[in-house]
């Protein structure tokens, strides 16, 4: 996910320059330039990334290509109950999901809840 994530705010990779900012621990630096070779090759073979001398490039903007996911109805349910129930809990119904109907702010309510329950955590560990 290091390599996937440092794309999204850099349009360019070289092991030389950019290998230290993925912030990967591994048990050599041979292990790790082997992971990440394997996650832009990937990129590469799904037309995300270009590969030139060296360099590795984005195909198209990171945001410019939104990810298809069919969601079963058991899961539309779960998270539009676990969504709402966390309205609930908050006061706010601005954000309530409905199953029939999700949108990609369903799913980005997802990560808010469990932002919101990390950030909890960390303060009762703290």
């Amino acid at each position: 996910m290091s390599v996937f994530k440092y794309f999204q705010s850099n349009d360019n990779f070289t092991f030389e320059k950019d290998l230290t900012e993925l912030g990967l621990v591994c048990e050599g630096e041979r292990e790790k330039r082997a992971l990440v070779k394997v996650a832009l090759d990937n990129f590469e073979k799904n037309e995300f990334l270009k590969h030139e001398d060296g360099f590795w490039f984005l195909c198209r903007p990171f945001n410019s290509e939104p990810k298809e996911v069919e969601i079963p109805n058991e899961l539309a349910l779960k998270i539009a109950e676990t969504i709402n129930i966390f309205c609930d809990v908050i006061g706010d119904d601005s954000d309530k999901c409905n199953p029939n109907d999700m949108k990609p702010k369903d799913i980005y309510n997802l990560t808010v809840i469990c932002d919101h329950l990390i950030n909890s955590q960390k303060s009762v560990d703290n």
